[in-house]
Formats: C-alpha cells, sequence, structure tokens
C-alpha cells in the first residue's frame, strides 16, 4: 500500500483504518494512513495495520492525531500482544516512517502499539504528544517478543503536562556501546537475527530526551560495558526511567559504569540478581527492588541529590555491597532485604545538611565475611523529613547510624560481629547550626550486640516508650538523658558507663548490671526508677555527685564517688557491698527499711554522713563501720550483728536505739 487512505475523524464518531493481512498474509505500507481529527473538537481516530509479516517502509506515514487528543494505533497488535486482534510474527519499520498521535490543542496523546510476537526491527519515528494547553503525553510500546531491535525515535512530551511512556518488553534486553547500527538504504523488510533485543546506548539517551522509558523483560536486561562509562539519560524531575525483569536478572557488565538522570527517577525492578555500577539521579528518587542486590564495585555511588533511595526486597533478599556511598541529600529506604552477601567494605549513607530521612525496615545482614559494617549518616537540620527510622527489627554485621535529626528505634535491632552505635549528635553540621537529635524507642524494643553499645542523643535525650533492653558481651554507653515508661535492663560484661540520667515512669523498673566489671558515672548523675532499682558491678565510681531513687534500691559493688551521694528508697534500700566511699555528704534514706552488707565500711572524706529509715529500722548484718570527716546522723533504730565503730570530727547524732 503507497498510496492515501483517509478516515478522517468527526466529533461525534472516529475514523478507523483497518489493514488485515491475515493469519499468514504479509502487509506493506509505504504511503499515508490518515485517521486524524485537526479540525476544531476532534480526536484522533484508530488505525489497525494486522497480519502475519508487517512492512511499514519508504516515507510511509501513519497519523491518529487529534486536535483534542491522540487516537490509536495497533501495528502488529495490541499492548504486550494481548488483548482479541491478532498478533504479527515478524516487523519492520523503516527509519524515514513517521506515526503521529498527538494531542493539538488540548487533551492527551495517542496509544501506539508496535507488536510482533517473534522479531521487531524498528527504525521508526513516532510522536504522541499533550495537547498545547493541557494535556499528557501519550503512550508508545515497542516489542519483538523474542527479538528486538530498536534504534527509533519518540516524543510524548507535553506542553503544559506530564510527558508520557515509551515501554519496551522483549523477552531480553541488552544495552550496547555507541550507536545503533547504520539504516542506509534500508527500505525493505530485513528480518535477520538481532540477538534477542539490542538497543544502543545512544538511541537510549536520545529518547531519554523526550519520553519516560520503561525497560521491561521477561529474562534479563544487561549493560554491556561502555566505552565512556556513562549511560546519560536526560529525563528531569517527575521523569523517569525503569529497568524491570519479572523472572530474571539485571546487570551492569562494568561495574564502573553510571547510570544518570538530570533530575528524573531511577527505578530497578526484578526478582532475581541485581548488580549495579553507579547511579546518579541529580536529585530524582532512585529506587531498587529485587531477590539479591549486589553493588560490587570498589567505589560505587548511589547518588539521589535531594531525592530518596529506597531498597526493597523479600524476605530472602540479600544485598552485597562492596563500598558503596549514597552521596547528595537522599532519603533512603531499605527494606525486607538480608545483607548476607554484603561484603568488602561497608555501605556508607552520608548526606549533607539538607539531608532526607533513612528508612530501615526488616533488614538481616549475619554473615561473617562482612567486615566494616553499615554506616547511616543523616544530617538532616530541619522540620520532620530528616532522622533515621528503624521500622521492622534487623539484623547487622555491626551497625552505626548518625543523624542530626533524630533516630527512631520501632523494632528489635541485633548486631552479629561487632558494635551497634545510634547517634543523634552529628558531627558534621553547619556552624551555628542546632541540632534537633533524639533517640525515640518504641515499647519493648530490645539492642543486642555482638560488641559494644553505644546511645548517644544530649540535646533531645533518649526515650523509651516502654521497657527496654540492652544486651552487650562488650561495654555500654549512654550519653544523653534515658527516660522510659517502662522498665530499663542494661547488660553488659565489660564495663557500663552513663553520663546522664535514666529514669523510669509506669512503675517500671531500672536494672543495670556490668557483672564483675565496672559501673562508670559521670559527675551529677540521676538514677531515678518507679519500680526497682538495681545497680550490679564489680565496682562503681562516680566522677563527681550521684543520686540514686527508687520504690527499692539494691547495690552490689563497692561505690566510689569523688562527691556527693543520696539515696532514697520508699519501701527499702540494701547494700550488698563492702565499701561507700564519697568525697561530699553521704545521705541514706530507707523507707521502710536500710539493710547494710557484713562488714560494710561507709566513708565521706569531706562531707556529712546521714543514715534513716522513717517506716522501720536500719539493720547491719555484721561489722559496721561508718567514718565522716563532718558529722554522723543516724536518725532511727540501728541493729548490727557486728561491732559498730563510728567516728566523725564535728559530732555524732544517734536519734533512736542502738544495738550491737
Amino acid at each position: 500500500m503507497d498510496g492515501v487512505i483517509q478516515a478522517h475523524s468527526v466529533a461525534e464518531q472516529n475514523g478507523t483504518i483497518i489493514l488485515m493481512g491475515g493469519d499468514a498474509g504479509a502487509v506493506s505500507v509505504s504511503g499515508t494512513l490518515d485517521a486524524s481529527g485537526y479540525d476544531a473538537g476532534e480526536t484522533g481516530g484508530t488505525v489497525h495495520v494486522l497480519g502475519d509479516m508487517l512492512d511499514f517502509s519508504g516515507t510511509g506515514l501513519i497519523d491518529v492525531s487529534g486536535d483534542l487528543g491522540g487516537g490509536t494505533l495497533l501495528f502488529g497488535g495490541d499492548y504486550q500482544g494481548l488483548g482479541t486482534v491478532p498478533n504479527a510474527t515478524d516487523v519492520y519499520v523503516g527509519p524515514n516512517t513517521q506515526t503521529f498521535a498527538d494531542a493539538v490543542t488540548n487533551g492527551n496523546g495517542g496509544r501506539m502499539i508496535f507488536w510482533a510476537d517473534r522479531r521487531m526491527r524498528f527504525f521508526g519515528i513516532v510522536k504522541g504528544r499533550g495537547g498545547k494547553y493541557f494535556g499528557d503525553g501519550g503512550f508508545v510500546e515497542v516489542s519483538g517478543k523474542e527479538e528486538l531491535y530498536f534504534d527509533g525515535s519518540v516524543d510524548t512530551t507535553a506542553a503544559n503536562g506530564k510527558t508520557g511512556t515509551l515501554l519496551l518488553d522483549p523477552d531480553t534486553i541488552t544495552i550496547t556501546d555507541g550507536a545503533g547500527a547504520s539504516t542506509s538504504g534500508a527500505v525493505t523488510i530485513n528480518f535477520q537475527s538481532v540477538n534477542n533485543a539490542t538497543i544502543s546506548e545512544q538511541t537510549l539517551e536520545g529518547a531519554s530526551a523526550s519520553t519516560n522509558v520503561i525497560l521491561l523483560a521477561n529474562d534479563s536486561i544487561v549493560l554491556n560495558n561502555l566505552s565512556d562509562n556513562l549511560l546519560n539519560m536526560a529525563q528531569t524531575s517527575g521523569n523517569s526511567v525503569t529497568f524491570k525483569v519479572t523472572n530474571g536478572t539485571i546487570s551492569f557488565s562494568d561495574t564502573q559504569d553510571t547510570i544518570s538522570t538530570q533530575g528524573g527517577n531511577i527505578t530497578f525492578n526484578t526478582s532475581g540478581d541485581l548488580t549495579l555500577g553507579n547511579l546518579t539521579s541529580n536529585g530524582g528518587d532512585i529506587s531498587l527492588t529485587a531477590g539479591d542486590l549486589l553493588l560490587p564495585g570498589s567505589s560505587t555511588i548511589l547518588n539521589a541529590g535531594a531525592g530518596n533511595i529506597s531498597i526493597t526486597g523479600s524476605s530472602t533478599t540479600e544485598i552485597g555491597l562492596g563500598s558503596t556511598t549514597c552521596s547528595g541529600t537522599c532519603d533512603m529506604t531499605i527494606s525486607n532485604s538480608d545483607l548476607g552477601k554484603m561484603r568488602g567494605s561497608k555501605l556508607i549513607v552520608n548526606g549533607s545538611a539538607n539531608n532526607g530521612a533513612i528508612y530501615v525496615d526488616g533488614v538481616t545482614q549475619t554473615t561473617s565475611t562482612f567486615t566494616s559494617g553499615v554506616e547511616l549518616k543523616d544530617a538532616h537540620i530541619s522540620g520532620a523529613q530528616g532522622g533515621i527510622f528503624f521500622q521492622g527489627a534487623s539484623t547487622f554485621s555491626t551497625l552505626t547510624a548518625d543523624a542530626v535529626n533524630g533516630i527512631d528505634v520501632n523494632a528489635n535491632l541485633t548486631t552479629t560481629a561487632g558494635a551497634l552505635t545510634l547517634d543523634g549528635d552529628s558531627n558534621n553540621i553547619a556552624e551555628n547550626v542546632v541540632p534537633q537529635d533524639d533517640i525515640s524507642i518504641a515499647s519493648g524494643v530490645i539492642l543486642t550486640s555482638a560488641g559494644d553499645i553505644s546511645l548517644s542523643a544530649t540535646t533531645g535525650g533518649i526515650s523509651s516508650a516502654g521497657a527496654l533492653t540492652l544486651t552487650a558481651p562488650s561495654s555500654i554507653t549512654l550519653t544523653g538523658n534515658l527516660t522510659a515508661a517502662g522498665a530499663v535492663a542494661l547488660t553488659a560484661t565489660s564495663g557500663i558507663t552513663l553520663n546522664n540520667n535514666i529514669t523510669t515512669s509506669s512503675g517500671g523498673t531500672l536494672n543495670i548490671n556490668a557483672n564483675s566489671s565496672t559501673l562508670s558515672l559521670a559527675s551529677g548523675v540521676a538514677l531515678n526508677s518507679a519500680g526497682a532499682l538495681t545497680l550490679a558491678a564489680g565496682n562503681a565510681t562516680s566522677l563527681g555527685s550521684l543520686t540514686l531513687a527508687g520504690s527499692t534500691i539494691n547495690v552490689n559493688s563497692a561505690l566510689t564517688s569523688t562527691g556527693a551521694v543520696a539515696m532514697t528508697a520508699i519501701s527499702g534500700l540494701t547494700l550488698n557491698n563492702s565499701t561507700l566511699t564519697g568525697a561530699g555528704n553521704i545521705t541514706l534514706q530507707g523507707g521502710t527499711g536500710l539493710t547494710l552488707a557484713s562488714g560494710m565500711g561507709i566513708t565521706s572524706s569531706a562531707g556529712n554522713i546521714t543514715l534513716g529509715a522513717s517506716g522501720g529500722s536500719i539493720t547491719a548484718n555484721g561489722a559496721l563501720t561508718l567514718s565522716s570527716n563532718g558529722s554522723i546522723t543516724v536518725s532511727d533504730a540501728l541493729t548490727s550483728a557486728g561491732s559498730a565503730t563510728l567516728n566523725a570530727n564535728s559530732g555524732i547524732t544517734l536519734a533512736n536505739s542502738f544495738a550491737a
């Protein structure tokens, strides 16, 4: 067919052109098929070109444009080979052909499908643009299900709407280096094998300037080695490029290569392995979904600029990263992922002062070959957008989370090979900027480390909505006031350091157990428990004044303070240690009873000693020695099962009975 066929659209009923070659027939188009509707109020019509073998060549033109919207072209079949129309086996679209489905004044660009069950060779020019005043760009699909060679031009832009989409969806896709093959002189159908789907770097880059691109394969997408190491996609903000495989893998042959956009979103989605190089979106979002994700490059960069980075997988997903950096101002989500294949260096999410949030949900990373852990650094300094959020129970080899605008822990965190560090005090923020740091922990959370545990939030403090448990075979360090609406339990075997206060409410107990190691308390620390308060350690040291309060208090450690010591219990205070030494006043108020271990020695080198049990008595289970450079006051009955020695430079007052 090399003439002109017209079926102009009218406002009430679109024109339709159907060319049928039959199940085994061939259709060749080199002329014009015109089902346009350019008059005011008209929309584009419909063209079907159907048959077994289709040839669109020469200077062929198909036009389904319309004043108020583009029409529909089915060339070889319907969307993804579905629907009721028969599918072509082989299709050729030549380099000088043009297909239009524009919306001229208003409305959306049209819908154009080029389909072949077997082979598609596509070199044509396609336009499905949105209306001049409003309307979105159209939709174009080009597919040879078994073999596709695409080197065409597609424009689905919209002057005042959203850019449309080009879908390339064969079984496999290979993106090749450089330009596509020459089409010079190609005027007849040519179906030599093209080795599945082949799209050149230059063709894909060119198409990206005027359409969103979706590469959808059933088996695999491969980015071949690029001589310039860059697939430079032109999508800007609000537009996107998507790489998706339904039943296979996506891979970079050279993991030093980079895919970039100019603000457009980058999406990778596969049920199988995803092996990447570098990604740079310049402000667009980066979304990675995979069965297993590998970023093996020695210096892999995920750079979303001001955009978000999301890593999502199934419950069995494994993520393997080399030395991977998320730079720029990225809001990053890691969900349902197993980091078990991580090897080499570490994952670093390292943002700027305009950074967004980092979300971690259900991550697992347990392999012993992982050496350097995960570092999450979020320096967002204003508003509610920043911070690091642990949404689901997660396991890491080692973990460091560092945020200016807060850390939320809503589920258990575990490390299997090293330290667990949560730090709300970023070290790299703008001068004179006040951090909005805090650590907020959900009720019932358990933090378990194979090494040290360190929590730090000096400005906003550390808060728990309920019970909180920290367990470490090494040390625990808390910096910042900790408040909990439930019980708090700290257990470590190589020391516990408390640099600020701990307060529990709602009847919550406070249990601090350093085993046989040292409990270190900063000057001015106050431990206030709404329930029982228990301290256990090989020894406890306070660098200044120390205050303990609880319904009951049990101290199972020798205690030395360079300042005053005050302990107040409602229902009983018990010192099971051998010595209590302070450089200021020592005040022990036991409420219903004060019990002192046998051989107990209490010494104040620069203050007074006061013992009381307003609702009961004071009992020493053996010998007792009180020594003060000031005075000694025993305000309630004192009974000692052994000898009692009291020495004071400024007087001794026994306000009640004394028996030894």
